[in-house]
């Protein structure tokens, strides 16, 4: 990460002060020394990091306004989380400055882990989780699986 990256070194900064906030709400103590690694990317202007320390893994997503908007992920994840569906734990968030602090679901698929012993365990959460996202209503703020939508991702692809 080069040292003229200034979004990031902004990250770094709201990212302290949000951990700082976080370990004393929680009595976790004193905020540990720690890495930030890069996590993951998508085709997209976002960019996501893993902070690490002592037992501790957060998820920090850097969504560049006005090219991302992390509004409608955050309601999102706020519907599926009122639906009992897995979906990151939102600790922080700035969303002028597209930031977000995320509990860490991991970096394992359950392709990554399945196998005999847990299949069917593994195939009902998946089912339950798509049945609950069936139950979300019909007022949600979604948009429309449409055909023109359809066309715009496929045209993305």
């Amino acid at each position: 990460m080069p040292d003229q990256d200034v979004r990031l070194q902004h990250l770094k900064v709201w990212l302290d002060e949000q951990l700082s906030a976080l370990y004393l709400n929680n009595g976790w103590g004193a905020v540990p020394p720690a890495t930030l690694t890069s996590a993951s990317s998508d085709a997209s202007f976002r960019r996501y990091f893993r902070w690490e320390g002592e037992g501790r893994s957060f998820i920090v997503m850097d969504a560049p306004p006005p090219q991302e908007n992390c509004k409608p992920f955050v309601d999102i994840a706020q519907l599926l989380r009122i639906s009992e569906i897995n979906v990151p734990e939102i600790f922080a968030q700035n969303l002028d400055r597209g930031f977000l602090l995320l509990n860490d679901l991991g970096n394992k698929t359950f392709l990554d882990v399945i196998n005999d012993d847990n299949a069917d365990e593994l195939f009902d959460d998946a089912i339950e989780a798509l049945l609950a996202f069936q139950q979300l209503p019909m007022t949600a703020p979604l948009p429309s699986y449409d055909v023109a939508l359809l066309r715009r991702e496929l045209e993305l692809f």
